[in-house]
């Protein structure tokens, strides 16, 4: 009988998988964007952005500065009319151009900084290398010098060798003479 509720337990969750599959955008829109707790928490990652307050601010002023609606009432019904207002364009030609100095200028700073850090690692390569290539040169000019030893060594035991050989030669001789 436990077998029986097990099988059972493992057929609803795969039904229940199967609909959330079919499902997936509808269970994506209620866990994320119908979530207030995701959304405000993006909303204030999105907020902290410095260039995002900046533009923010200029909103406010476009704002502030942008025609608004009257309500008047006629009739006794209420009728929106709009109010205009002379617009000053320089003001936001102004703001939007010093927005985009103070970025271009932050960008500069970070590739400068940039620079200096490949210049410094292009120093540091290049010491690599200059140590490397004079270790490798002190390594090979030792064993060329063990090289040159070991042959020196081996040709003095050879003439070694060969003045036993020929003393051994000269002995036998003189003995079987004797």
């Amino acid at each position: 009988m436990d077998s029986n509720i097990i099988e059972s337990s493992i057929v609803k969750e795969t039904s229940d998988t199967l609909k959330d599959k079919e499902n997936l955008s509808n269970y994506f829109t209620r866990r994320y964007l119908e979530n207030p707790d995701f959304v405000n928490q993006i909303e204030k990652a999105v907020t902290e952005e410095p260039a995002i307050k900046e533009i923010k601010e200029m909103l406010a002023l476009l704002k502030d500065l942008s025609p608004n609606k009257e309500t008047v009432t006629t009739d006794g019904k209420p009728v929106e009319t709009e109010v205009t207002y002379n617009f000053d364009w320089n003001i936001i030609y102004d703001l939007s151009s010093k927005i985009i100095e103070e970025y271009s200028q932050q960008i500069d700073s970070i590739f400068k900084e940039l620079e200096i850090v490949n210049k410094i690692l292009g120093y540091w390569q290049e010491a690599g290398f200059s140590y490397d290539a004079h270790l490798g040169l002190k390594v090979m000019n030792n064993h060329e010098q063990w090289t040159e030893n070991k042959r020196k060594y081996l040709k003095y035991r050879q003439g070694q060798l060969d003045s036993t050989v020929k003393e051994i030669a000269d002995s036998v001789g003189r003995l079987e003479r004797d």
